[in-house]
């Protein structure tokens, strides 16, 4: 079992000692974690080259969120933010089929920032359990009409929701400002559109595809096993260029989990 030694400069006179341990990423980094938060201990920093994973974790420990601006507006994380979600599909579970043409989306879009939505999240392909692939020539044809249309009336924030680097790539160029990728960047080519174009992505963790993910989901410690692909995912796209502040993740409730893994990421405090 990996054992951390922490020194704290600030309390008490002389420093005290904290063992971290545990057998995965999640447990030693919440421990760091909950020192920094909880006690306000602050810990020394450890040298990169001495010990690169306790670094490593450290720094997650110490994260804050950068500001994210977005055309003429910004999203500072003071507070929570509601995103709307426009379906451009026949086929989603809520509302497949409602606003598959173009005035009634972007009807919706408006409405839904009226009754207070901060942004939007268009999507051109259903991703509830069971939903079919569709074509990039398909999934450009349903949204990328609709991002123009929106940008002519609102400077709000435009999500798409792909994973495909072609349709993020043109979403971008339309007038969208987040890539919101359910699979955390599988797309060869889609860290490169996202670093080249120096904007925010949101990185998702599913097992399966939504044509398979819900057939008996299993994982051993589902906490782990999530933080930990999410963690490498993010680690993957700093290499590929894109900055830290611009990234962040989303533990994918409800996509190949079970109601009790789903349950047990939402008690996770860290």
């Amino acid at each position: 079992m990996p054992i951390r030694l922490l020194e704290s400069l600030s309390e008490p006179p002389g420093g005290a000692r904290f063992y971290i341990w545990g057998d995965s990423l999640h447990e030693r980094e919440s421990q760091v974690y909950a020192l920094v938060k909880d006690q306000g201990i602050v810990l020394w920093t450890p040298e990169p080259e001495s010990d690169p994973e306790l670094r490593e974790v450290w720094e997650r420990a110490l994260y804050k969120p950068s500001p994210w601006s977005l055309g003429k507006e910004t999203l500072d994380w003071q507070r929570p933010y509601i995103m709307g979600v426009l379906n451009i599909t026949p086929d989603s579970f809520s509302d497949g089929g409602m606003f598959d043409e173009l005035p009634k989306a972007v009807e919706q879009a408006l409405e839904m920032l009226k009754g207070g939505a901060d942004l939007i999240d268009v999507g051109g392909e259903s991703t509830r359990p069971g939903a079919p692939s569709v074509s990039i020539e398909e999934e450009l044809r349903r949204v990328i009409p609709v991002i123009e249309e929106l940008r002519e009336f609102t400077d709000a924030p435009i999500s798409i929701d792909t994973n495909k680097a072609v349709v993020a790539e043109e979403a971008l160029k339309a007038g969208a400002n987040i890539i919101n990728d359910i699979s955390a960047g599988a797309d060869p080519l889609m860290f490169a559109v996202l670093a080249q174009h120096n904007c925010p992505v949101i990185l998702m963790h599913k097992q399966g595809t939504p044509g398979t993910m819900q057939q008996e989901p299993h994982y051993d410690y589902v906490v782990d096993e999530v933080y930990e692909f999410l963690a490498q995912r993010v680690k993957s796209a700093q290499a590929a260029g894109i900055a830290r502040e611009r990234i962040s993740i989303d533990p994918g409730i409800g996509f190949g989990k079970t109601l009790e893994h789903n349950l047990e990421l939402f008690r996770v405090e860290c």
